[in-house]
């Protein structure tokens, strides 16, 4: 009987040097707490209108973003960040996120550093201004804006989320269920089985739907040079549009007639 007490006491003795450890290592913020990463850590969960900065030297394996409470990715490293409710994320400057999920009503925010995957699920939004990322999942009635970044990998859309697409490098683009994509450029060009067809016109401008499958060109406005993209899937109940923007045709319009007038004078 005392040895099996004591053996009892010993195990218990091991598991509470075991959780007083982990707890060293995880960290809660509430109210409006902030707090400067710059160590180690297996857990990071924050709630309420809490924040945490990830600095150089900062390391997060799990942080869960709860409630308003924001995280900024800025020069660590996050492994596996969730963001729920109306939690928000950035990813800026040297921020690496090997794997993220948003899900409820959060936001991604992405100026720099790089991500390997993302989630975007339920309504939750995702903007992407700069930075790198190679795989993005957006689904549910999720809403995505791309102004700029480099997308190394797939880009998928799924169920009826909804991307806005004006920048950025995108390597292959799939379009399933009844999602809506919209890329606003210019001088859009289809290839190797892909179709531009006439969808709408507005205000004298075209817009086009995306048929099939093969390689979409075209430009940005304000960005120099041509992009291409795969369209590796694109099912007939998505709309995947190519819509010119009038504001800017109208002012590229304008500075042809200058030129034509000044050659005229000439």
């Amino acid at each position: 009987m005392f040895a099996k007490t004591s053996i009892i006491a010993m195990v218990m003795g091991v598991l509470g040097i075991l959780a007083a450890t982990a707890g060293a290592d995880t960290f809660m913020l509430f109210d409006d707490d902030h707090k400067d990463v710059t160590d180690s850590y297996d857990e990071g969960v924050l709630f309420d209108e809490s924040s945490a900065d990830v600095l150089e030297g900062g390391f997060i394996d799990d942080a869960e973003v709860n409630d308003a409470s924001q995280l900024n990715v800025v020069a660590g490293e996050v492994d596996a960040p969730y963001a729920w409710d109306e939690g928000t994320i950035h990813i800026t400057d040297e921020g690496k996120v090997t794997w993220l999920e948003a899900r409820d009503d959060s936001t991604i925010e992405t100026a720099g550093g790089e991500c390997t995957d993302m989630f975007i699920r339920d309504n939750s939004t995702l903007k992407v201004t700069g930075g790198y990322v190679d795989r993005v999942t957006a689904r549910g009635e999720s809403y995505t804006t791309v102004t700029g970044g480099v997308f190394d990998d797939t880009f998928e859309i799924i169920d009826w989320a909804n991307v806005d697409i004006s920048g950025g490098l995108i390597s292959e683009l799939q379009a399933r269920h009844e999602t809506v994509v919209t890329l606003d450029g210019h001088s859009f060009e289809a290839a190797e089985g892909l179709e531009l067809e006439e969808y709408d016109v507005v205000n004298g401008v075209t817009h086009y739907k995306v048929v099939g499958t093969g390689t979409l060109t075209g430009q940005w406005f304000d960005v120099a040079g041509t992009w291409t993209t795969e369209i590796t899937w694109n099912d007939e109940g998505s709309k995947l549009l190519a819509i010119p923007e009038p504001a800017t045709l109208g002012l590229l319009a304008a500075g042809g007639l200058v030129l034509l007038g000044r050659r005229r004078r000439r």
